[in-house]
């Protein structure tokens, strides 16, 4: 079973937290190993759930070793929370959510 002491520190930092539709939404990570490193990852959208890395939507998303996440042409439907869980060796690590806002127009 994993402790917190185990998780890596998980900073994500999103390029705009407000964006208007069409745009593109970037959320970058810095992901530091206190003990582990990350052996397998996924973003996870609050009302989503995992989101699926192969769709269009998503290109030019990463996972490891440096996760990246972008939603391409956002629309209102993409407003929420977002965070990345990491795996190590005694499961699952959660960072902190982030809350993406999706505007009609400037």
């Amino acid at each position: 079973m994993k402790s917190f002491a185990e998780c890596p520190l998980i900073l994500i930092t999103l390029k705009r937290n407000v964006i208007y539709w069409d745009e593109e939404a970037m959320f970058t990570v810095a992901a530091v190993p206190k003990v582990q490193s990350a052996i397998a990852a996924e973003w996870y959208g609050y009302n989503f759930g995992i989101l699926n890395m192969t769709e269009k939507k998503y290109v030019g998303s990463a996972l490891l070793p440096f996760p990246k996440l972008v939603i391409n042409d956002a629309v209102i439907e993409d407003r929420g929370s977002y965070r990345l869980r990491v795996r190590i060796r005694e499961g699952w690590c959660d960072s902190d959510w982030v809350y993406l806002n999706v505007r009609k127009s400037k």
